[in-house]
């Protein structure tokens, strides 16, 4: 069950009072408490429970042996510290798009649910939130670099300029 599913589920298993009681309206319940749900470090947890986080020179290894490595960093990001040579760049805003094979948006050479997919942001935060997303898309495969790019540079690996 997904973090949020979870916390929902919580919130609906209590008395029919009390589930009255937290009809919900922007995080705000009808008495004007603050709705219960999870916080990002929560979310963050939840989600790091349900992946693999490989680490610099398991990801390396990875790749070599046919894994996709996805750069959800930003353009000035990539451009300023570099990229990890041969990994995909695709922002965090459409990543689950390019990736579903269902969604009608998908990039057919990303779209492969029986492929290892490793994700990188810049310290190994967001992307633990968006493999266990993919997790949930189908990737059973998903996960991601433990400690991010920070790490790959950390570990001394190589790096290239975007534009190589």
């Amino acid at each position: 069950m997904s973090p949020a599913t979870a916390a929902e589920a919580t919130l609906l298993a209590g008395d029919e009072g009390h589930r009255d009681r937290w009809q919900v309206h922007n995080g705000v319940n009808v008495e004007g408490e603050v709705a219960d749900r999870l916080t990002v470090n929560q979310l963050l947890d939840a989600c790091r429970t349900r992946i693999d986080r490989l680490d610099p020179a398991a990801t390396r290894a990875a790749a070599e042996a046919g894994a996709l490595v996805i750069d959800t960093r930003c353009a000035e990001q990539r451009e300023q510290t570099g990229i990890i040579p041969g990994s995909v760049h695709v922002p965090l805003s459409v990543l689950y798009w390019r990736l579903d094979p269902a969604s009608g948006y998908e990039d057919p050479r990303l779209a492969d649910l029986d492929r290892q997919v490793i994700l990188v942001c810049a310290d190994g935060y967001s992307s633990s939130v968006a493999a266990a997303t993919l997790r949930d898309l189908g990737f059973v495969r998903a996960c991601d670099l433990n400690g991010g790019f920070s790490a790959w540079q950390a570990a001394d690996l190589p790096v290239e300029s975007p534009r190589a």
